[in-house]
């Protein structure tokens, strides 16, 4: 990794209790709409043998953060009225015809998920503000903005075979740290330096990729539109001190082993994101990748549902073999007959396996696997990859030949 990571501030066992805590709560939190965005660049450092030649940035969030400190995440955040201005239909018009730009937008596959889908008082469709709001939240947390110059976009040339590199716009350092400080302050401000710069936001390189919405259970809720984002060339973040304590690029597989070990903590959508990440070796396979998945595969919401068992807790994702069709089937996980049996009868007894397994050793201490063994076709349904777990027992090996 680029930055030297310090141990993890947050045991396994905090998560998986957060995960659990709230399993008896009468009522829900409603989610607050959120955006994250995978950025990756090339890896002009990798040499010719490296399995990867591309980083992805992740952030470690404050330890003061009212949700997951001390975590490492990609940069986003939850949405603000400024994202869904419809002064933003007055900048883009001022350059580009309103329909003509709707139209070159990535294109996205039907049915969508509810993020997208949600009625709100604005002209701006969902994939506008919340391409946006994952800009902004970049902008604000890490330095990197993603910003095509206006003067440059009299006609719409995107490409549809290959996809659009993201293009960064970057500003001296006195004019970056005051921006970052203005847009943090007030969102609306972010339209202010669009104007200023005569710049627009790049949505057209944000790619839909995955739906993740915080469990039921927890008492903060978000519904998170992911997007993946390939940038031209390297790119120069630098974390806000504020937000986010420290930065890492790095790959993918160098991530999770980071995380294995205990260096830094990441959250479980990141590491199923990361893992689907292995399965490619440079940005151009992710580019095309993410390009034709969005235009032809809908993207697939995962809501993760706790399923307590005798010796710890089980994390469910769709495919799995118990995961909740209903909501009615949902509360009879809570009596439901299987939460006797151990974590590795549970395995033995499912047929389809996508779940997150959480195994009390002791009081001080849980043992973590991710498990995803489902049909071809549960990926194919939204054209995805199957994660490349094989990571854990790399880590395992190395820790026995010590």
């Amino acid at each position: 990794m680029s930055s030297s990571p310090s141990r993890s501030n947050i045991p396994i066992k905090k998560v998986a209790g957060s995960i659990a805590k709230g399993k008896k709560a009468r009522g829900h939190v409603t989610p607050s709409d959120a955006s994250t965005l995978i950025l990756i660049s090339a890896d002009e450092k990798a040499n010719k043998d490296s399995p990867f030649e591309y980083r992805t940035l992740l952030l470690k969030r404050s330890s003061k953060s009212s949700f997951m400190p001390n975590a490492c995440v990609f940069p986003g955040g939850k949405t603000d009225d400024a994202d869904f201005s419809n002064e933003w239909r007055d900048l883009f018009s001022r350059h580009l015809d309103w329909q003509e730009f709707l139209q070159s937008l990535p294109k996205s596959c039907s049915p969508r998920c509810h993020c997208y889908c949600k009625p709100r008082p604005s002209d701006i469709p969902a994939d506008v503000g919340l391409r946006i709001c994952a800009i902004r939240e970049t902008f604000e947390e890490s330095g990197v903005l993603l910003l095509r110059n206006a003067s440059q976009l009299t006609t719409l040339q995107m490409d549809t075979s290959f996809g659009n590199l993201g293009k960064t716009y970057i500003l001296p350092n006195l004019q970056l740290n005051h921006w970052r400080k203005q847009v943090h302050q007030n969102a609306f401000n972010f339209l202010t330096l669009c104007r200023d710069l005569n710049a627009l936001p790049d949505v057209w390189s944000l790619y839909e990729w995955s739906n993740w919405v915080t469990p039921k259970t927890s008492p903060k809720r978000f519904d998170t539109a992911f997007f993946v984002c390939c940038t031209e060339g390297e790119i120069d973040a630098k974390h806000d001190q504020a937000e986010t304590t420290d930065l890492y690029l790095s790959q993918p597989m160098e991530a999770l082993k980071c995380h294995a070990s205990k260096k830094i903590f990441l959250p479980p959508p990141q590491i199923y994101e990361l893992s689907r990440l292995c399965n490619f070796r440079n940005v151009s396979e992710i580019l095309k990748f993410a390009l034709h998945r969005a235009m032809n595969f809908p993207t697939k919401q995962y809501l993760p549902v706790p399923f307590s068992c005798k010796d710890g807790l089980l994390s469910l994702l769709p495919g799995d073999s118990l995961y909740p069709e209903n909501e009615l089937q949902e509360n009879n996980l809570r009596v439901h007959p299987d939460s006797r049996k151990s974590i590795s009868e549970l395995r033995l007894a499912s047929i389809r396996l996508n779940r997150v397994e959480y195994e009390k050793r002791n009081n001080s201490n849980r043992v973590t696997k991710y498990l995803v063994q489902v049909a071809l076709g549960d990926f194919a349904n939204d054209g995805h990859k199957e994660p490349y777990l094989k990571w854990q027992s790399i880590i395992q090996s190395d820790k026995a030949n010590l």
